[in-house]
């Protein structure tokens, strides 16, 4: 079975996000992504196309971080949280320049294209990986090949342009410099503020995360709001998913129409993310949008919402 097979089977995530810099691997822009860019070396046609010894050894150093080595692939997560603790990080601790932050909608991604799960590759390939690296891979998906920007994508917006919509009023907790440099580590102890403890009101910062969100532009605004929003663990109950959607509706923000009843890898991509809580909960959040505004029934089981699209969703826990 191939590697690219292997992801459609456990599902594809719907959206993927990303931070990039002038000192990132290869070449990143609005308009371009060039993981060669800087090395003396080819694209393959695709992941498959290459020899096992050439893959491997590709994978491996792509997922170690070796960047010495050159690779085709670049680095996407369905973690926005850790996306956005790595641009602190790149912005503050290393002091990088244009730190860009990308939303992808992997609908619209070329097949010659093709998107890998970073944690299925190191398993199929069976390669020599630093346990002490395993978090990052979680969530983590790589894309084959020099990307262009075309038919709408991906969105791209300036770190600098999100810090002066207010991104530390709506996350004051990001701005603590203690084990800033550990990315890991930083992710895990807001992860476990965020989520382990009472739903969060937004109420206070909602003006300031619609802020932020129409700084991707409308096209983009819906989809940036719900994942914002679902950094910390919030009230998923009927009442609460109906307030949103009218807000939503009320400021005429988009809502992502996403296949959730003919694409079996979307209705499933629930499972796969489980272990992250707020890339979870935005699948769950979406869903639960969809199914509002089109006067499906919402699914409750102990305080939190789950996707009802298969018999398996029932038994799986609303958060780790």
């Amino acid at each position: 079975m191939t590697a690219t097979q292997q992801t459609t089977i456990s599902g594809k995530p719907p959206f993927l996000f990303r931070v990039a810099s002038d000192d990132s691997r290869g070449f990143n822009s609005t308009d371009e992504i060039d993981p060669l860019h800087g090395y003396e070396s080819q694209y393959h046609a695709d992941l498959d196309s290459m020899d096992y010894p050439t893959a491997r050894h590709m994978v491996r150093d792509h997922i170690n971080w070796k960047y010495y080595a050159p690779s085709e692939f670049s680095s996407w997560s369905v973690s926005l949280l850790y996306v956005l603790v790595h641009a602190v990080r790149k912005a503050y601790s290393e002091g990088e320049t244009n730190v860009l932050i990308y939303v992808m909608d992997t609908s619209l991604l070329p097949a010659s294209n093709s998107l890998h799960s970073a944690v299925e590759l190191v398993k199929d390939y069976k390669v020599d990986f630093d346990r002490m690296l395993i978090p990052y891979a979680k969530g983590e998906y790589f894309v084959h090949g020099k990307i262009h920007h075309t038919q709408g994508l991906w969105q791209t917006v300036k770190f600098d342009d999100l810090l002066a919509a207010g991104f530390f009023e709506a996350f004051p907790t990001m701005k603590d410099k203690s084990r800033q440099s550990q990315l890991f580590q930083r992710v895990l102890g807001l992860r476990m503020g965020y989520f382990h403890g009472p739903t969060f009101d937004i109420t206070a910062y909602l003006s300031t995360i619609k802020k932020l969100a129409r700084c991707f532009g409308h096209a983009w605004e819906g989809i940036m709001t719900i994942a914002l929003i679902s950094l910390r663990k919030r009230d998923l109950k009927p009442d609460s998913v109906t307030r949103l959607l009218s807000d939503l509706q009320a400021h005429g923000t988009r809502l992502p129409q996403l296949p959730w009843a003919s694409d079996p890898a979307l209705r499933m991509f629930h499972l796969v993310v489980r272990d992250i809580p707020e890339a979870m909960q935005l699948m769950q959040l979406l869903r639960l949008l969809h199914d509002r505004q089109t006067a499906q029934p919402l699914i409750i089981q102990q305080a939190a919402v789950l996707p009802a699209a298969t018999p398996l969703a029932t038994n799986q826990p609303a958060t780790p």
